[in-house]
């Protein structure tokens, strides 16, 4: 379910402090985590695109409940480098993220709620978000900021 977010991307590219990329090398990564979302490759997400994401494979023992040690093992990281995201998820901070979060969280990704996800919302959104959870107050935003 969190997936969708663009973990692999970025854990997989992020440097070992866990700094987010900036100017060319932030658009490439937001533009891999939409082309790897866009699976008919039209350009759009859509609401099927959009709803195939699994909470399943991140919920590794299947109970409903994404913890952070299972995010983490999910994406073969540390939960150090995962915790951040984690956290903007765990809203109620009770150490586990459920299994209708994805509902929760499209109308960030879809604005004007007409069930597809253009590469520009998605962009906006998504570096948006990145530069506040990993950029702790640079570029304008800061740990307090909308998600």
């Amino acid at each position: 379910m969190l997936s969708f977010i663009i973990l692999s991307v970025f854990i997989a590219l992020c440097n070992s402090a866990y700094q987010l990329p900036h100017g060319h090398e932030l658009h490439v990564l937001v533009d891999n985590g939409f082309n790897a979302l866009d699976k008919d490759k039209d350009g759009v997400i859509s609401a099927i695109e959009f709803g195939s994401i699994s909470f399943d494979k991140e919920d590794l023992n299947h109970d409903g409940n994404l913890t952070l040690a299972e995010y983490a093992a999910f994406w073969n990281t540390t939960p150090e480098a995962v915790m951040p995201l984690f956290n903007v998820w765990d809203t109620d901070k009770d150490g586990y993220v459920e299994s209708n979060h994805l509902s929760i969280v499209g109308h960030l990704l879809d604005p004007n709620g007409d069930g597809i996800i253009t590469k520009h919302e998605y962009e906006h959104y998504m570096t948006g978000f990145l530069e506040c959870v990993y950029a702790h107050g640079q570029h304008g935003h800061g740990p307090n900021c909308d998600h």
